[in-house]
């Protein structure tokens, strides 16, 4: 491998631990790419020790400095929120990569652009946010395979949202670093039109045809998208081997940032 090579660093959303990132991880490393994988303290099983964002913000921005080389940062879902402060300043982080994820501007809390009853799906219990079984099966888990769907509905985890939804980045590193935003077009969590808006940001777009977990139901194609942008311009040579972007979706291919958005970098 390439000493110079970025390692990816997989950030979980809301629910979520690093466990979801396995099998992308593991494709990955059979290609060459070093990824790993965080847990962030807003997530997890002790309800009364669970943090806030600028807790999971500060958790990304030690791993990165701990990877000590070059680095492409994902965040699925919530971890757009974090990986959105924890990115800013550091220069060692080459590309941002936000799967049906928020992608706020530094002001910005995860209800830009959402009604308050946009996760109606999640219940609120003893101070956390919990989503009942069969309800994260069919949101977040549809397009899965049935042995997949259970092993995932295992670990979700508590998650505390009720405090994280007044919270702002505080910044927006995508204003500093070039981002790519993949659009997930089966997705039941984020609803697709929004994330169209929010990827109107990101200097450039994919589109998978994957509910919101990709990196569980279509983990080749994800780690594909991934592959490219570790090889850089190159990449799209030398695929994993799954499509990059199905036929007739719009925004597939690399487009310029706005102008308004660019200037501010």
């Amino acid at each position: 491998m390439n000493p110079k090579q970025s390692t990816v660093l997989l950030v979980p959303g809301g629910w979520h631990g690093s466990w979801c990132w396995g099998k992308v991880i593991d494709t990955l490393a059979a290609h060459g790419v070093t990824a790993r994988a965080v847990d962030l303290p807003s997530s997890g099983e002790d309800v009364a020790s669970l943090a806030d964002m600028h807790a999971d913000i500060a958790v990304v921005r030690a791993d990165i400095e701990a990877i000590g080389g070059p680095v492409i940062v994902v965040g699925h879902s919530y971890a757009g929120m974090v990986i959105t402060g924890a990115a800013t300043g550091m220069p060692q982080v080459q590309h941002l990569v936000y799967v049906a994820a928020f992608m706020p501007d530094a002001d910005e809390t995860v209800l830009v652009g959402f009604s308050e009853n946009s996760h109606a799906w999640s219940v609120e219990k003893h101070g956390a946010r919990h989503v009942p079984r069969e309800v994260a099966r069919a949101t977040f888990f549809h397009d899965c395979d049935a042995a997949t769907q259970e092993w995932a509905l295992d670990q979700l985890a508590s998650y505390s949202s009720g405090q994280l939804r007044q919270q702002t980045p505080g910044s927006a590193a995508w204003r500093e670093v070039d981002s790519t935003y993949v659009v997930c077009n089966a997705d039941r969590a984020m609803p697709v039109e929004a994330q169209r808006r929010q990827a109107a940001r990101a200097t450039y777009v994919k589109h998978l045809v994957s509910g919101h977990s990709p990196f569980l139901s279509q983990p080749g194609e994800f780690a594909a998208i991934l592959a490219d942008l570790v090889r850089g311009p190159s990449g799209a040579s030398a695929r994993l081997g799954g499509a990059e972007v199905p036929p007739g979706n719009d925004n597939a291919a690399p487009r310029a940032v706005p102008v308004d958005a660019r200037s501010a970098r």
